[in-house]
């Protein structure tokens, strides 16, 4: 879509200076699929009920340092992860919206997970 427009500009008070056409192209288009972002961490099923998983293929062999907070920031659960383990118990926790933020070699990925 575009849209054309010119203006006219005064100055004092003399015959206004008439602009040439402008034009101005618009693109509407809508994304059919939303990229994550890089430091996005997968977590399944969400929502989820007593148990989660985490899914991060560049992180599968390394030991994760996985925090777990809830809405208001406080911390509600440390774990340190294996190499190959990927899942939580979250049975020990208030339910609610809860942050997931998993740390290894490679840099910090977090995500959102609902507790019911």
């Amino acid at each position: 879509m575009s849209l054309y427009n010119r203006a006219g500009i005064y100055f004092d008070y003399n015959a206004p200076i008439i602009t040439p056409w402008a034009r101005t192209a618009m693109d509407f288009s809508i994304p059919t699929r939303e990229a994550a972002p890089a430091n996005a961490l997968g977590i399944f099923p969400n929502p989820s009920t007593g148990t989660i998983t985490l899914l991060d293929d560049n992180t599968a062999q390394e030991r994760l340092d996985v925090r777990i907070y809830n809405a208001t920031g406080q911390l509600l659960m440390q774990r340190v992860l294996q190499p190959g383990e990927r899942t939580l118990q979250l049975e020990s926790l208030p339910k609610g919206l809860l942050s997931v933020r998993a740390t290894g070699r490679r840099g910090t990925a977090a995500g959102w997970v609902i507790y019911e």
